[in-house]
This record gives structure tokens, sequence and C-alpha cells, in this order.
């Protein structure tokens, strides 16, 4: 159905790797293109008509991406991607929030980019890191959280909107509900191309995502800072376009979230990155939808092998251990039959630690899979056993 809007290299070739990167519509390539190569100027700069261009539709490219996420314009920072949105958070916010024996609450499904920087935190600042309670599910067991936040000093709780190894999806608004003024940061790298998001509805502190996990460019991605936080940020990276005026020993810095906006921008990215939203706005809840479809039948072609699938039951993404064969030999006879899937820890290993196994194969879906490449999945799956003579 969507198709049409994808390069035909595509073809033959069965990607089902769409949580690592997505494949991109040719339009918003062409709007790249067409400032790279008809107005390609720095911005906030010049007075002469490219740089006037390039300004306007950079600023229109954030306004656009703001109404999409239900958000005010003057909330989003653009990013070179959600882990430089998430390193921004904890280094000119976190900083502040979190003090001596206070503790950071992370789930335990966290992508990396997700931990680290709050394990940072907590050593810097003498503080420490607990696990959310999940249930077996993998879904939050709400009751315990409760408990947890009545009990204990929680500075700030960092979870993912969607999980890249099961695709759990967790209800942020119910998080954000129970912590009531506790900051909550939100990783949506994966929720964008397949929910419906506000922001502002959500009722979190900051919000984080990335355009190449939703059919747009690779290094860009975007930052929400809800408005109330914004007297606190103290910038950390420091240069050009940030700043009111600098003599050389004061300078005074833009207000509210724009102080992070430090340098020259990826301008056609950025462009790139509000075509994308766009083309998600249209028919988000029709593309998910199909998604869940089709996943189900990817499902159903895993269970005829000695597999133990690890995803949610209404999820796009389906992670999987082959019996007795490793994830990257799996990938590797599915990549030899133009299957294309991911295999490793995914930059989960503590939740493969907490799932008990070393390695996954995974299988994460977009608008423009079909029927064709689950039968392709199905015919590189029954090489396995062939290959290995198991």
């Amino acid at each position: 159905m969507w198709c049409k809007y994808f390069s035909s290299s595509l073809g033959n070739n069965a990607y089902l790797d769409h949580s690592s990167t997505s494949q991109m519509p040719l339009h918003i390539l062409e709007v790249m293109q067409k400032y790279d190569t008809q107005y390609r100027a720095n911005i906030g700069r010049g007075v002469y008509d490219w740089a006037s261009k390039a300004t306007s539709d950079y600023e229109q490219a954030r306004v656009t991406i703001a109404n999409c996420m239900g958000a005010l314009s003057d909330e989003i920072v653009f990013t070179y991607g959600a882990t430089d949105g998430l390193n921004m958070v904890s280094e000119s916010l976190a900083l502040q929030w979190v003090k001596t024996d206070q503790v950071i609450l992370v789930s335990p499904l966290e992508h990396h980019a997700n931990l680290l920087p709050w394990q940072r935190i907590a050593k810097k600042n003498n503080a420490k890191i607990m696990l959310l309670p999940l249930d077996r599910h993998y879904q939050i067991d709400y009751e315990q959280l409760s408990s947890m936040l009545k009990a204990l000093p929680v500075a700030m709780i960092a979870v993912t909107h969607m999980s890249n190894v099961t695709g759990t999806v967790f209800d942020i608004n119910r998080i954000c509900a129970l912590a009531n003024q506790i900051p909550v940061v939100v990783d949506g790298t994966q929720a964008t191309s397949h929910l419906s998001i506000n922001v502002h509805d959500l009722g979190c502190a900051a919000y984080v995502w990335s355009a190449h996990k939703m059919y747009g460019p690779t290094g860009v991605g975007a930052l929400y800072i809800a408005s109330q936080y914004h007297d606190d940020i103290k910038p950390y990276r420091l240069g050009g376009g940030m700043i009111t005026d600098v003599g050389y020993h004061t300078a005074r810095y833009l207000p509210g979230a724009r102080k992070l906006e430090a340098g020259t921008p990826p301008i056609s990215s950025v462009m790139g990155f509000a075509k994308a939203h766009e083309f998600l706005s249209l028919e988000v809840d029709k593309m998910h939808a199909y998604e869940l479809a089709l996943m189900q039948k990817v499902k159903n072609v895993l269970k005829q092998y000695p597999v133990t699938l690890y995803s949610s039951e209404s999820s796009v993404v389906c992670s999987f251990d082959y019996q007795e064969v490793h994830a990257h030999d799996v990938a590797t006879i599915l990549a030899d039959n133009q299957v294309m899937v991911r295999s490793g820890h995914h930059c989960c290993m503590p939740f493969m630690s907490y799932l008990g196994v070393s390695a996954l194969s995974r299988i994460s879906l977009g608008c423009y899979n079909t029927q064709n490449n689950i039968d392709q999945l199905d015919v590189a799956m029954s090489k396995i056993a062939e290959i290995l003579k198991l």
C-alpha cells in the first residue's frame, strides 16, 4: 500500500530491520536534495535570498515537527539523534534534578542510550539507579511503582516509550501521573513511527526521538523539553547560534531550550525530518494497524520452528532465540536468502541478562513491508536446520 513511496531497490529484498533504521520515502530525499542543490546556505546569519529561504524553511520545519508532536515550537530542540538528546537532558537538566542519595528509576528494558547517561549522573551526584518493577509480560507493575514512589527519594524517571527488543509499549501517561512532579524522561525512538504522540498529553518533562527510525534521514533528531523546565536549562555545549551577545569575559545565552542548539545544524536533514513527520501524520494509525497484522503473520511463521519468542502481544517488534543456534548464525543464513534482520544484544545488554540470553535475532516492521516479505522469511527460516544439519 505504501511501497510506492519508496525506492525500488527494496525489490526482492525483505528488509525486516525497521527498528534499526527505516527506509526513506523518495519525496523526503527530494526535499533534502532541493536545499543542497538550489539554495544551500547557512541559517540565521545571511540576508541574501538563499540564506533567508534556508532560515525560513528550517524554522518552518521546527513548527511542523512541534505541531505533529503536540508541542510548542520553542519546546523543540534539534539534536544529532536520540542519544544526543538524552545526553543533553542529562548534562543540562538532570545534574540539577538529582541530589545526593536520591534515586533515578529506569526500566530494565532500556537501550544503553537511556541508561549510560544516568549511570554517569548517579556517579557524579552520589545517587543510585534502581529498576522499575516489571510483570511477566514485561509491563510495568504500577502498584509496585506507586509504592516505590512513596517510599523512595526519587529524583527522576527514565523510561522507553516502546522497547526495541520486545516492542512493549509503556503507558507514559500513567507513569507521569504517578510521578506527579517528578521529572520523567522518555526515549521515544521506537514509538514515533508507529504511534500518534502528543507530548503535552503525555505529561513528561522531556521526550527524545530520531528521524532515521521514522522514515527520515540519519544524523538528526529532536528533544522536547516542557516549558516549565526551560529556566533550569544549563547548556553544556557552547558555540555560535545559542547566544545573544559575547564579550571576552562574559556571554549571555538565548532563553529557553534554544540555548542548547550550538553550531551549524544538519539543515537539509531537519527539512527531511519535518517531511517524515508529515508523511506519518497522514496515516500513522492505518500504518500501525497494517504493521500489527503483518507481525502476527511473522509470529505464525516463527512458531513453526524451534524458537522462543520475546515480543509483546500487540507489537511490531519480535525478538527470538532459535534453539541451539546463535543469533548471528540465524541472521547470516537469513541474509544469504535476502532476508535482513538484526542480531545481537540490540544495545540492551542488561536486558539480555535479565532475559537470561546472550543475543537474540530481531524482526521489526515498517509500512513498506509486505506479505511477500513474510513468505521470504518462511523460506529462509526453513534453510537453517538444513544448512546447520540440525
